[in-house]
């Protein structure tokens, strides 16, 4: 059975992303559409990517390969984690002071504890 939740969380993301994109773009007057179509074929491109693992998840054990990972949750996980990324860029870009204590709090995540 497919699970398409990883695939949803995934679009999610991505919509975050773009709303918070064109919302950066918006205040800093430079909005362009051919920008906008430069970031589609990267964002279809992660698209694609969760549907490889989707896929892989059902074809690979047809063929009596077990790799014992779920590809689409690998995938969407690294997606995730790189629109999360981008999106607090955005709301750095959009509202400074918010963007500074979303910064520590993931700057915070990323030191390895003593």
């Amino acid at each position: 059975m497919v699970n398409y939740r990883v695939m949803v969380i995934v679009l999610i993301f991505i919509v975050f992303d773009v709303v918070s994109g064109l919302l950066k773009a918006f205040k800093e007057k430079n909005l362009n559409s051919a920008k906008m179509r430069e970031g589609l074929l990267p964002k279809l491109a992660e698209v694609v990517a969760v549907l490889l693992g989707m896929a892989s998840n059902v074809v690979l054990p047809m063929l009596g390969i077990d790799m014992g990972v779920d590809f689409a949750t690998l995938i969407g996980t690294y997606i995730v984690l790189m629109e999360l990324c981008s999106v607090i860029e955005n709301i750095g870009a959009i509202n400074e002071p918010l963007g500074a204590v979303l910064g520590k709090v993931f700057e915070k995540l990323k030191q390895p504890e003593d």
